[in-house]
């Protein structure tokens, strides 16, 4: 597989990443990471084009074409049971009709991710998505007016799931990774390894105030831990894993197991990642996840 130019735009910054899979073995030859202008994105949500397209030019993104990952609330998406279809389109059709919540389903795009071949009911589960055709077209005519040909658009939770799939260590464990971006902080259930919920926190404490951090932050945790005995998974969430920024470091970690009762850490690198750099692998899990296919 040729080396790939994955780009994420998060809360605070832009995130390029150049590399190829081989194998199980992903190969970062480069991590590049560019503040933005606060307010530019908000949610996914493109709120300011000149700004962002200001900070994607001081990020020098050398590349032809790009990967892109998205994310936010204009993505959804859900875990569905389908039959083995060979047809693309009959396949397509069933993942629509299960969002039969969602209105103007006319103007979303469906698309969807394997996670597991063969389940136990004969068929495939699948990692269902719908995305509003406005919102990736706004993403489009940001790469388009950069010059950069678009390759391909996946959404951070699957790049996420390709992630943490690739990991040997984590295969049978039932955890929760956390990304914090700014005042977001996003958290990703596995039971047995297997992917099994996404939901995303706006945190309303100040992110200088320690106190209010910590107080918040464990409710949110104690929450997910109920939730996942709520849902009878028959597992216990062991760990969570955290990347991204906590300003109190490792001593902060060390006090959330104390209160949460669950072992909380930042996330080790693994060792299926390979990269001579400084930066931590784990704070660019979604573009670093955009290189791998499953």
């Amino acid at each position: 597989m040729g080396v790939k130019t994955s780009v994420y735009i998060s809360n605070g910054s832009v995130h390029v990443v150049k590399g190829s899979q081989a194998g199980q073995k992903v190969n970062v030859q480069s991590i590049n990471e560019t503040e933005i202008e606060e307010g530019c994105i908000l949610n996914g949500v493109i709120t300011d084009p000149a700004a962002l397209k200001q900070s994607l030019e001081s990020a020098h993104i050398d590349a032809k074409s790009v990967s892109v990952v998205i994310d936010g609330s204009s993505v959804i998406t859900k875990l569905i049971d389908v039959p083995m279809l060979r047809d693309q389109k009959s396949l397509l059709t069933i993942i629509a009709d299960s969002f039969q919540d969602i209105e103007n389903r006319d103007a979303m795009i469906t698309d969807y991710m394997v996670i597991d071949q063969q389940n136990e009911q004969g068929g495939a589960t699948v990692l269902a998505t719908m995305v509003e055709k406005d919102f990736l077209a706004e993403y489009i005519e940001l790469f388009q007016s950069l010059g950069l040909k678009i390759d391909s658009i996946d959404i951070a939770l699957a790049c996420m799931i390709k992630y943490i799939m690739n990991i040997n260590k984590l295969f049978e464990e039932t955890f929760v990774y956390a990304v914090m971006d700014r005042n977001t902080l996003t958290l990703t259930l596995f039971v047995d390894g297997n992917y099994r919920f996404s939901r995303r926190v706006r945190l309303m404490a100040d992110l200088n105030s320690k106190e209010e951090l910590f107080d918040e932050i464990v409710r949110v945790l104690l929450n997910l831990v109920q939730f996942n005995k709520s849902e009878k998974t028959n597992h216990d969430i062991t760990d969570f894993y955290f990347s991204g920024f906590l300003p109190a470091g490792h001593e902060f970690y060390f006090q959330l197991t104390e209160a949460v009762g669950v072992n909380v850490a930042a996330a080790s690198h693994p060792e299926e990642i390979k990269y001579k750099g400084t930066e931590n692998v784990n704070d660019f899990v979604y573009a670093i996840g955009n290189l791998i296919s499953l």
